[in-house]
């Protein structure tokens, strides 16, 4: 049945509880009239949201476009630890409920948003809605009104003011459900209008389903009317399903497929979750038959696989437009990853984005042409690419693996600087990993070693026997610690630059150093041994420092230290009066003891690394 039949006779059914009880309500001539309306003005719509979301182009499928309906996989959403489906998503939007899809990027929000569009048009006749598809990116600032007539704007043939006071008939009746792609792709100069007014179209039209979906959004997530689903990561059946449907060579992914099924699933679970990756592991798999255990060495052979990108028959291989080899062409755009990344900054206009490449050219020192490079980045290698009006990496963790690569092939006295800017300043725990996965001997000589000495200096500056020496090492560690009735400490609250977040950072590389440093370890011990007296020693405090609180966590949320409500008393550095007569000065010094024994470990591989060059060199000189 053609779309226009389908949705006449879709729109005509008086059999339904919806459309009955709308033509007792409006009478016969104006239904009528409405069915008539509506086949003409909403089929174009439909015609052209059943093309635009049928086919697709991705990695794979980059000079022709693949069949949406073959290869998509469902993607899984969860709420509140539940499991949902794609199919009762779109279930529950026919149901008129309204919901946010909210997921990172690369993580399938459009494809199924798309594929929710054909769900819907294909079974017109079998349910009450028609689905009205918009791409958010499309609204500009001179187009913007209420959602209402956007939407009669951009999906209606009839532009007059009688047939949008019809629509706004439908929309009351919720004849229709609106699917709005990507709200993060609005234009800044509106989002935040359109979320707003988003809402107020969910107010006024209660009978209609939605799907918004978005990025992590805090703005997007709180609309009131919106119950929020996120994307799932994708399990190891869905991503062999994905493989299979992929058009591609046959032996290629029959033999991927066997190495995930055997255990590459488990190593590489964060990358093989999101279905953008995947695509990607496919092609670096054809490349060279094999997947690297190191996550950087996957992201070399993914960028060299995408950056030298050739068809599936060999005979067709890409010129970059710059000219520049794949080494100088890295060089550039690991400069252009570390500038984005230390500004924190990973969406860009087409001027800002432009801007960086020409800064990066200039620092790397590549003679090349920004534009043409950029281009590369965008239509070569796919490592960054357009959403909206704005340029994103094509994912996040591109920009991570060159940062980290930059860091490596840094050569400059200010080594120890740049890391911990990076390091410390940044916002992600993966360039440490990375970074230390690529070269542990640099990270550990121009990082590790004179960051750990440096803690170290701080703390043997302090003499915690007494008072102010307490005061001094403990405001170091951190700006309050709290303490359980059985006499353990528990918690801490950190300041900046203390050795609790030095801990945090270094974890990434070294998981044993929070327990290394950590005052509230398990094998520091009770911080008083006279339990008796402490009741007597906690009111020696002042009433202003002062903190007793019941704590009475719920059952599921007690481990074996919380089996029972505690007294909880917490402490700050002008404490240190009467905490100095506690063991609290022994477990900062056992922790200063631990965080020694760890430093020397490191030296050890170290110098051990350092003979074995000396060693080499002097054989090779000889």
């Amino acid at each position: 049945m053609e779309i226009g039949e389908a949705l006449a006779a879709q729109v005509a059914k008086e059999s339904t509880t919806l459309a009955s009880g709308w033509l007792t309500k409006i009478g016969r001539k104006r239904y009528d009239k409405f069915i008539a309306t509506y086949t003409k003005a909403f089929t174009a719509h439909l015609e052209w949201a059943r093309a635009k979301t049928t086919h697709v182009k991705n990695l794979i499928y980059r000079d022709q476009s693949g069949n949406l309906e073959d290869i998509y996989v469902q993607t899984n959403f969860g709420q509140d630890d539940e499991l949902t489906s794609a199919t009762d998503l779109v279930k529950k939007i026919i149901e008129s409920q309204k919901i946010v899809i909210s997921g990172t990027g690369g993580a399938g929000k459009t494809m199924f948003l798309r594929w929710s569009v054909g769900n819907l048009i294909s079974t017109l006749q079998h349910h009450q809605k028609i689905p009205l598809f918009l791409e958010l990116r499309e609204i500009a600032d001179s187009d913007f009104d209420s959602l209402s007539h956007i939407l009669f704007e951009k999906c209606s043939s009839q532009a007059d003011p009688t047939s949008f006071n019809q629509f706004l008939e439908g929309l009351k009746a919720g004849v229709f459900c609106v699917l709005l792609d990507a709200v993060d792709e609005a234009a800044p100069a509106i989002r935040e209008r359109l979320i707003n007014e988003i809402e107020r179209f969910a107010i006024s039209f209660p009978l209609v389903g939605m799907i918004v979906t978005t990025r992590p959004d805090p703005r997007t997530e709180n609309l009131t009317q919106f119950s929020v689903f996120r994307t799932l990561p994708m399990s190891k059946e869905q991503v062999i399903l994905l493989i299979d449907k992929l058009s591609y060579q046959e032996d290629i992914k029959k033999s991927l497929i066997r190495k995930i099924d055997e255990g590459l699933y488990e190593k590489h679970k964060s990358f093989l979750s999101n279905p953008l990756l995947v695509t990607i592991m496919l092609l670096t798999y054809d490349r060279s038959l094999d997947i690297p255990l190191k996550l950087s060495q996957f992201y070399r052979e993914a960028f060299e696989t995408l950056y030298q990108r050739h068809d599936a028959t060999k005979i067709y291989k890409r010129n970059p437009y710059a000219g520049l080899p794949i080494d100088e062409f890295q060089t550039v755009f690991s400069t252009f990853c570390f500038i984005t990344y230390v500004k924190f900054k990973s969406e860009f206009s087409d001027t800002e984005l432009l801007s960086h490449f020409r800064e990066a050219t200039e620092i790397s020192g590549i003679e090349g042409d920004p534009e043409a490079i950029l281009k590369d980045a965008i239509e070569g290698a796919c490592l960054i690419q357009k959403e909206g009006l704005d340029n994103v990496f094509s994912h996040r963790s591109f920009q991570e693996y060159f940062t980290a690569l930059f860091i490596c092939q840094y050569r400059g006295d200010n080594i120890f600087d740049l890391i911990s800017l990076v390091i410390e300043k940044g916002f992600s725990e993966t360039v440490d990993k990375l970074v230390y996965e690529m070269d542990p001997y640099l990270f550990e000589k121009y990082y590790t070693i004179p960051k750990t000495e440096k803690i170290l200096n701080k703390l043997h500056s302090y003499d915690v026997e007494t008072p102010s020496g307490l005061r001094g090492a403990m405001k170091f560690y951190a700006s309050n610690i709290g303490l359980m009735r059985n006499y353990k400490i528990y918690s801490v609250s950190v300041d900046s630059g203390g050795v609790i977040e030095f801990s945090h950072f270094m974890s990434g590389v070294y998981p044993e150093m929070d327990e290394i440093c950590s005052i509230f370890a398990d094998e520091a011990g009770p911080m008083v041994d006279a339990v008796d007296d402490f009741d007597t020693q906690v009111e020696e405090m002042s009433p202003a420092r002062r903190k007793l609180m019941k704590l009475d966590l719920p059952v599921e949320e007690r481990s074996s230290t919380y089996s029972q409500p505690h007294l909880v008393v917490e402490f700050t550095p002008a404490d240190c009066k009467w905490l100095v007569r506690t063991n609290l000065p022994l477990i900062i010094k056992g922790r200063k003891k631990a965080l020694e024994t760890f430093l020397g470990q490191v030296r050890a591989r170290v110098q051990e690394q350092d003979m074995r060059r000396t060693d080499v060199l002097a054989k090779l000189l000889v």
